[in-house]
């Protein structure tokens, strides 16, 4: 009866944004890394697929350092997404402007996750409730 009464969502907010804040990384780091990477002269097609690929990889880095904090369960659905997509969307802006390069991953990053939030949601409700 203790024990379930300490566990109470009271960090499930901080839990959440956390999340969002991984998700906004993969997405800066995926797209940044792959941008400067993959030449600009390939084809759009080669250049789009290889992006996914190596923006899997530049994630990958980023999950394992944040497993540290807080698991990769929760992390890992979305880390090789945002990877896959970020990369291809660097590749796409191009490495002309860093800022649109962060703009684009972050922006890819953090829709990715709510669009799989928002999923989860709607599959199995609310988490974690405390009122049970």
């Amino acid at each position: 009866m203790y024990l379930k009464q300490n566990m109470k969502p009271k960090h499930s907010f901080l839990i959440r944004v956390y999340d969002y804040l991984a998700a906004l990384v993969f997405g800066v780091v995926s797209a940044t890394a792959v941008a400067f990477i993959i030449p600009a002269h390939w084809p759009v097609g080669v250049m789009m697929i290889t992006g996914m690929l190596t923006g899997m990889l530049f994630a990958l880095p980023v999950l394992i350092a944040s497993t540290i904090i807080l698991g990769g369960f929760e992390l890992l659905m979305m880390s090789m997404q945002i990877g896959m997509f970020a990369g291809m969307t660097g590749v796409m802006a191009g490495s002309d402007d860093v800022t649109r390069l962060i703009l684009a991953g972050a922006l890819t990053g953090i829709g990715i996750h709510l669009i799989l939030h928002i999923i989860d949601f709607l599959q199995h409700g609310e988490v974690v409730t405390g009122d049970e």
